[in-house]
């Protein structure tokens, strides 16, 4: 894994196995575009749920070279809130993947741009 990637679990204790499952998706990311330089993401749950958390959102931040960056934030859509964060992180991680596949094809030429058509008469 060539990316600095940071974790951080907002009201909800760490867990050492979504850590993993979150360095995998980073790892399936890289595969797609290998070249974004850092990875932050934020796995939260509404504040004074420690005993039963949940909903759980997932938040990526992915910075590309050229200032470019990738964010998806599942924290301001309750249909993107899942009862199983796993579930959060994958779907967050989807998000992602077609956010950078539209990236790089025009990074490399590969989306026509549309021509200004002029308006039948």
């Amino acid at each position: 894994m060539q990316a600095t990637v940071e974790v951080v679990f907002d009201h909800l204790d760490a867990s050492e196995a979504l850590r993993e499952r979150i360095h995998e998706e980073v790892e399936a990311l890289e595969k797609i575009f290998g070249r974004f330089t850092s990875c932050r993401v934020v796995v939260a749950t509404p504040p004074g749920q420690k005993h039963k958390p949940g909903p759980f959102t997932a938040r990526l931040q992915i910075n590309l070279p050229g200032g470019k960056q990738v964010i998806i934030d599942g924290a301001h859509s309750p249909e993107k809130a899942h009862d199983d964060p796993q579930v959060a992180v994958h779907h967050a991680f989807l998000a992602a993947k077609r956010q950078m596949k539209d990236a790089v094809d025009k990074m490399q030429g590969k989306v026509k741009s549309h021509e200004t058509s002029t308006p039948l008469a």
